[in-house]
């Protein structure tokens, strides 16, 4: 990889991680007080009156009344706001590091320097993965320091970062999927469309299967790869996970072995 483009990137792609940051640091916030050690019915209720069951299960909402802080952390945080706002910004990102470059041109010039195919997709690859991995850290972290001090040992720390692991396997997939697409595409909107509107699909398919129990849109759906309730619980399968991370560094891999083959329309 080449240390100045790395840098490059970063420059480029600083406001929109602090965006996404930012909004998810206030939701951690908002979310983690509403919790209620003594239970949370009164939520519960609360979320009833607006939403049908059915509403509730397709966004990540469904726990029972007397849930740990892991559990309800899993499902009001990683039900639908840690799943959605990262992917944005892996796949913008991921769009911005490839196919824009192209459609504006600069990579002619990125080109013309003396760097090869290799490196330069190489390089945005590296850049995507651990800018993603970052944000998902600095949250967890972020987090796990909340809940130590507004409710001291009520948190599971290690169903909680697995659960974070798992996710991060996730948005390694996602990402990938994203990468690719960019490093396929000439025109942006081609890349933000496949690389975005695949995994926001995907999701839609994960919804209607909380929603209606059905099993095939569960099996059309990477989602369901990602077992948030199950991981808060100290469950769920680590063969998902690992799937989740292969699948995702193979996509990373095929992004950078068709941009160093492909024809560029520069």
């Amino acid at each position: 990889m080449n240390r100045h483009l790395f840098l490059y990137d970063i420059k480029q792609n600083l406001l929109l991680f602090f965006i996404i940051l930012a909004i998810l640091v206030m939701y951690f916030c908002i979310i983690t007080n509403m919790f209620d050690p003594a239970g949370n019915e009164d939520l519960i209720k609360l979320a009833s009156m607006k939403l049908s069951p059915e509403l509730m299960r397709a966004f990540g909402f469904d726990m029972a009344a007397d849930s740990s802080l892991t559990s309800f952390l899993s499902s009001y945080m990683y039900g639908m706001l840690m799943l959605l706002l990262p992917l944005i910004y892996a796949n913008i990102t991921a769009n911005r590091l490839m196919a824009q470059h192209v459609d504006k041109g600069d990579m002619a010039f990125l080109l013309s320097a003396p760097l090869s195919r290799t490196v330069i997709a190489a390089t945005q690859a590296v850049f995507l993965l651990a800018s993603t991995w970052l944000l998902i850290g600095v949250c967890c972290t972020f987090s796990l320091i909340l809940c130590h001090s507004s409710f001291p040992g009520l948190l599971n720390d290690a169903n909680y970062i697995r659960l974070n692991g798992g996710l991060a396997a996730l948005m390694t997939l996602l990402s990938g999927i994203g990468f690719l697409a960019s490093a396929c595409c000439n025109e942006s909107k081609w890349s933000l469309g496949i690389g975005l509107g695949l995994p926001l699909l995907f999701y839609v398919f994960n919804m209607a299967a909380e929603a209606s129990g059905s099993a095939v849109f569960r099996y059309l759906s990477v989602f369901s790869l990602f077992e948030n309730t199950a991981l808060a619980n100290g469950e769920g399968a680590n063969w998902k996970i690992i799937l989740m991370f292969g699948g995702g560094l193979l996509f990373y891999l095929a992004g950078i072995l068709t941009f160093r083959r492909r024809n560029l329309s520069l």
